[in-house]
């Protein structure tokens, strides 16, 4: 096995890891043993990896998978691929994060990894979206476009905005608020 691609999914999603293996047409959706609660995708098809690297392609932001793709991956398929035709000849570069990353979808992957999603009415609407991400790089660029605070919990957060009855609260203002909501919290922890 030279190079296997795996994608982790969590048991409740295993249809989507069963339907991704039939959309790519290579690869297989295996439940892991001793009930982890993990099904795993993976890939170790020559045509199968190319094909996904053409899919991906400027859509990864974390660097580190940008280099495994690029060190591992993209050598390996650029071997064995050249009889699959044109379309796999613009396999994906790491030649620094992508100019327009906003514009390849890749956040609505991120938030639907590892986002979170609240909306509530008590006792105003509130609209808060909040990441977590190792790449503090990550963080920030995203901040740079929408505006928020990158701060430190257990993880960076990214706070992208928060919807207070129609205005949107962002930069100075929402690190005003996180400041604020940070040592409330801190005052009653001794």
């Amino acid at each position: 096995r030279p190079y296997t691609l795996e994608v982790e999914f969590n048991a409740r999603d295993a249809s989507l890891a069963h339907f991704i293996a039939t959309q790519i047409g290579f690869g297989r959706a295996i439940a892991q043993p001793f009930n982890t609660g993990v099904v795993v995708y993976e890939c170790e098809d020559a045509q199968g990896l190319a094909f996904i690297a053409w899919m991906i392609r400027g859509r990864l932001i974390d660097t580190h998978k940008v280099a495994q793709l690029e060190t591992h991956v993209i050598p390996f398929v650029a071997r064995r691929m050249i009889e699959y035709g044109p379309q796999f000849a613009e396999l994906p570069s790491a030649e620094g994060l992508p100019l327009d990353p906003f514009s390849t979808r890749w956040l609505a992957g991120l938030m639907d990894n590892i986002g979170v999603f609240r909306l509530t009415n008590d006792p105003e609407w509130v609209v808060r979206i909040e990441l977590e991400h190792r790449d503090r790089q990550v963080l920030e660029m995203v901040r740079e476009e929408f505006g928020g605070v990158v701060g430190t919990r257990t993880l960076s957060r990214a706070l992208l905005g928060e919807v207070t009855r129609g205005a949107l609260t962002r930069g100075a203002e929402a690190a005003a608020d996180m400041h604020t909501a940070e040592a409330g919290a801190g005052q009653g922890q001794h």
